[in-house]
């Protein structure tokens, strides 16, 4: 009897749109952007001299985090895509950052 192995069949999400999220960051947490069931993808790019903490918990602090972005850095959420909100907080000032949605 043969053995066989079928070929993995992967099927990407794909996105129509893309929307800037408007954001204003600080020393005080706050949502970067909103729970979207319909989200397809996300990426953030750190145009501020400042670094971000970002968390999926409302409770994000700048020693409590899911990973951080130092300036100039970007980052692509991986598959699966997380539909819910994204929490921030600054190392300091204030800031506005390039978050785009797709979906």
């Amino acid at each position: 009897m043969p053995i066989t192995n079928p070929s993995a069949q992967i099927n990407f999400p794909s996105a129509s749109s893309a929307v800037q999220i408007s954001n204003s960051l600080s020393t005080t947490q706050s949502v970067l952007c909103a729970a979207n069931s319909n989200r397809r993808g996300l990426t953030i790019f750190n145009t501020s001299s400042s670094t971000i903490f970002i968390d999926y918990s409302n409770t994000v602090t700048t020693s409590d985090y899911a990973f951080s972005l130092i300036a100039g850095a970007f980052y692509e959420m991986p598959m699966p895509i997380y539909t819910g909100a994204l929490h921030a907080i600054l190392s300091s000032g204030t800031a506005s950052i390039e978050v785009r949605e797709f979906s």
